[in-house]
């Protein structure tokens, strides 16, 4: 069978906007229809990651979970629905084990069956960061739910460290997810800014006994590189012609200092790491520079 989801809003079918399940048995000739969720609670920020993720159980044909972001309790949370015949679902789960209502929006999910039909569902969480809203650090979290279990296992971080909050990431494309469950292992491959660019970061989580390994597996340069890096007392950026609207932030996302030439002057700033905002081509961009 052939299975798709898809949102629907006609009013004269349901006065609320609709996720609608096509299946087809005969190669897409035919396709019949069934609503999984009707409801008004899409989420409304403009950047939050809200792509859905469908599932099939590798060893029960008509048993399907869809997974996506609801605004059900005044934030972006991540739920879950399932079915064993492939017509009934069931009332959406709560993932995410925040408290309810803290305004902390969870967005960029995935989610993967192993062999043994359990679960695992990840996303981008931000409860550790500083403030609410889209624009705050994250970490990636995870659960899992095992098979013919009701309820999802206690929470873990597969990302090593809180990520702070970059422009980049607010433009298309410029962040993702993917993972595979195998066994007892979670393997996750995501894109963040820790590095001061989106670079590409794969981990490794055991979730028996928590055992979890972060590693960078890109290493994408920025338009411009800052030199000397780490530096006592100048800053020097190659390239610095071909940027706009270079500024320095520190790690509490306060600008310290507006960059107008190639070489400045940056001994009066205290020890720390900072970030380099620019413009190149109209699209934001950022580089870590460190003052030791």
């Amino acid at each position: 069978s052939f299975y798709a989801v898809y949102p629907s809003y006609v009013s004269s079918q349901n006065l609320f906007p609709q996720l609608l399940l096509a299946k087809s048995t005969n190669g897409g000739s035919s396709f019949n229809y069934s609503s999984i969720y009707s409801g008004n609670n899409s989420v409304t920020d403009i950047y939050a990651k809200k792509g859905f993720v469908l599932l099939a159980d590798p060893n029960l044909p008509n048993h399907l979970v869809f997974v996506g972001l609801f605004d059900i309790n005044g934030d972006a949370d991540v739920y879950m629905t399932e079915t064993t015949n492939g017509t009934n679902w069931s009332t959406l789960q709560r993932v995410n084990q925040d408290p309810i209502s803290n305004g902390v929006i969870q967005d960029l999910l995935w989610a993967a069956f192993n062999e043994n039909s359990d679960l695992a569902i990840c996303w981008r969480d931000r409860r550790n960061g500083s403030v609410t809203g889209y624009q705050t650090e994250t970490e990636i979290f995870g659960t899992v739910k095992r098979k013919d279990s009701v309820n999802f296992e206690n929470e873990f971080t597969l990302s090593s460290q809180l990520v702070n909050h970059d422009v980049v990431l607010e433009g298309n494309g410029n962040d993702f997810m993917n993972i595979k469950f195998q066994g007892d292992t979670v393997y996750a491959v995501w894109g963040d800014v820790r590095t001061g660019t989106v670079n590409i970061f794969f981990n490794k989580t055991n979730v028996l006994n928590g055992t979890t390994s972060t590693q960078l597996i890109t290493q994408e340069k920025g338009v411009i590189s800052i030199f000397p890096n780490p530096s006592q007392s100048i800053l020097q950026i190659e390239n610095f012609d071909d940027i706009k609207d270079a500024s320095l932030f520190n790690e509490q996302g306060k600008k310290v200092l507006n960059i107008s030439k190639k070489t400045t002057v940056i001994h009066q700033l205290q020890d720390g790491v900072y970030l380099l905002l620019y413009t190149y081509k109209g699209k934001k961009f950022s580089a870590k520079f460190v003052k030791n």
